[in-house]
């Protein structure tokens, strides 16, 4: 039978788990109707772009899983040293992989496009596109560190900490920045891929932090 204990336990690692899509998909749709409003060119630059980026979600999130069950594992078996050695070589080895694709970004964002954006498409979107693609090649390390580090507390049973960061960064930077990039400034879709460096580094710092305090090593589930 199920204890009391053990359901309390169960409710504090999953609400928090659960909630946390619902809350920043809600975000993403606000940030969405920023972007719309600057156009259907803008719009559909962006749409682009973000298909391209994809791609890095992908090898990031290979990372997070596999850094979120080993310190779960080997905080289980009473181990924080080797839990420490085992997050810190993800996220290492994320940071590297995605910076990688980064440079990708960098040096093909124009083909890379092309793939969304055939030939004969409009040039203006595919230009755009490859701008925003290139803005994106900055974040990937912040986000790779970002995504990782915080899957490392979720592994720790600490799944409320990422959800509250996650929060931050959508709603107390990107959105407002976004808008104030993009329509104050003046400065369009380009402003609003900015705000995604801005967000990701601010994340990645705050989790920074958080690894380095140790705390997570002592969460127990």
């Amino acid at each position: 039978a199920v204890t009391g204990a053990a359901m309390r336990r169960l409710v504090r690692v999953s609400v928090p788990a659960a909630l946390e899509p619902a809350v920043m998909q809600a975000g993403f749709l606000f940030y969405t109707q920023i972007i719309t409003r600057l156009g259907a060119v803008p719009l559909a630059a962006h749409r682009t772009a973000l298909a391209v980026e994809s791609l890095t979600f992908m090898a990031g999130y290979g990372f997070v899983m596999a850094g979120s069950a080993m310190v779960g594992q080997y905080l289980g078996a009473g181990r924080p040293d080797h839990a420490d050695l085992a997050l810190r070589e993800c996220a290492r080895l994320s940071v590297l992989a995605m910076s990688a694709l980064g440079l990708v970004f960098l040096a093909a964002a124009g083909l890379l496009v092309r793939i969304f954006v055939p030939s004969g498409g409009s040039e203006e979107v595919a230009a755009l596109a490859a701008s925003c693609l290139r803005i994106a090649a900055i974040e990937q390390p912040f986000m790779a560190l970002a995504m990782t580090l915080g899957g490392g507390l979720r592994g720790a049973g600490d799944t409320r900490t990422p959800v509250v960061v996650g929060l931050l960064g959508v709603w107390g930077v990107r959105l407002p920045l976004a808008w104030i990039l993009a329509f104050p400034l003046g400065l369009g879709l380009r402003g609003i891929w900015i705000t995604m460096i801005v967000d990701w580094a601010v994340r990645a710092a705050i989790f920074q932090h958080l690894y380095r305090r140790g705390r997570w090593k002592e969460i127990r589930l």
